[in-house]
């Protein structure tokens, strides 16, 4: 295999294993760290564990510990793109825990700043979970569609976008068209 594919090959050999013996403790979690560890790159890694949070977020409700970690991760991946991944496991971990003002300042600090990693496309992805978090009746979730619809780059988050501009049939939607 190549350098770049083995971690692939350890993740997909760990989550088999865990197919054929659900009960093992551990198999899911020692595959992502391999696949993690012999990562080619340091984004590769951090797509890994990003891979594992999330599937810890999917697994079990959310907790100030599994807050703290991404929180870290967050902060030790800014300015590179691996951040982006780890910023928006972070803002969704937050708005179960409640915390949704928080998640909103995580996001408007990433958008706002030119070294946090980010680019257009997951720029366009921010804005549109911002969206979520704040309510598409709201008018600064309108002011995010508003701004992903006209300067948004990426047509997966712009399109979904322009449909939630139209289709919302609320008063403060009613009252812009």
């Amino acid at each position: 295999l190549r350098a770049e594919d083995k971690p692939w090959f350890y993740l997909l050999t760990g989550l088999l294993a865990e197919l054929e013996n659900p009960e093992a403790p551990g198999s899911r979690e020692a595959a992502f760290e391999r696949a993690a560890g012999v990562a080619v790159s340091a984004e590769q890694a951090a797509f890994f564990r990003t891979l594992a949070l999330r599937e810890a977020i999917r697994r079990a409700p959310a907790d100030e510990a599994l807050a703290k970690t991404l929180r870290r991760e967050v902060e030790a991946s800014w300015g590179s793109p691996a951040a982006f991944s780890f910023l928006r496991e972070h803002a969704v971990v937050l708005h179960q825990l409640g915390r949704v003002a928080e998640a909103e300042r995580w996001i408007d600090r990433a958008l706002s700043d030119p070294r946090s990693g980010i680019g257009a496309a997951e720029r366009d992805q921010l804005l549109l979970l911002r969206v979520l978090l704040q309510g598409i009746d709201t008018v600064g979730g309108r002011a995010a569609l508003r701004e992903l619809v006209r300067n948004g780059q990426d047509r997966g988050a712009t399109l979904p976008a322009l449909q939630l501009l139209a289709g919302v049939e609320s008063e403060l939607g009613k009252a812009e068209f």
